[in-house]
């Protein structure tokens, strides 16, 4: 429902902004994208900048680990920078078009496969090891992620505990 929401406020939105519509109506479109926006859009300020911050945060602690990984240990040469643009330019055509349909998708995922799916066709093979670390990685995060989230916000919203 959320989803159909945000498509009735783009369409506002686009009435908004057409030269086609009258004064009236572009103020009619103005008024109801304000009363509908509230109920889907409840992301405070406060929480938009702490996920930045510590996605920021997190990104210079561990892209150096991240990028010896996937470019040096995933397979069993290292990546050349036509495997890297191949695998970045795929990345960016399924993250592009998951944008466009509303699949969630995670970039991680697109990029490691790309680099492996490069490493297979120009016939390094891949560390099978690494592999598998890599895919107990994305195993794991999901659960441990909604427990660690699901514990914290028991705890932030029962302060009594």
């Amino acid at each position: 429902m959320r989803g159909d929401v945000y498509f009735v406020l783009a369409e506002l939105k686009h009435v908004g902004e057409t030269k086609a519509a009258d004064a009236g109506d572009k103020a009619k479109a103005a008024a109801l994208r304000k009363q509908m926006a509230p109920p889907v859009q409840y992301a405070p300020m406060w929480v938009r900048v702490l996920s930045a911050v510590c996605l920021g945060v997190g990104t210079m602690v561990g892209y150096k680990r991240v990028v010896r990984t996937l470019g040096e240990r995933l397979g069993k040469a290292h990546m050349t920078p036509g495997q890297g643009a191949s695998a970045e330019l795929v990345g960016s055509v399924l993250i592009g078009s998951a944008g466009f349909t509303g699949l969630p998708v995670s970039t991680t995922h697109i990029i490691t496969s790309g680099i492996a799916g490069t490493m297979i066709a120009g016939g390094q093979g891949l560390h099978r090891d690494m592999l598998m670390r890599i895919v107990m990685a994305w195993v794991f995060t999901l659960p441990v992620t909604m427990l660690i989230s699901g514990v914290l916000f028991y705890l932030l919203d029962n302060p009594k505990f």
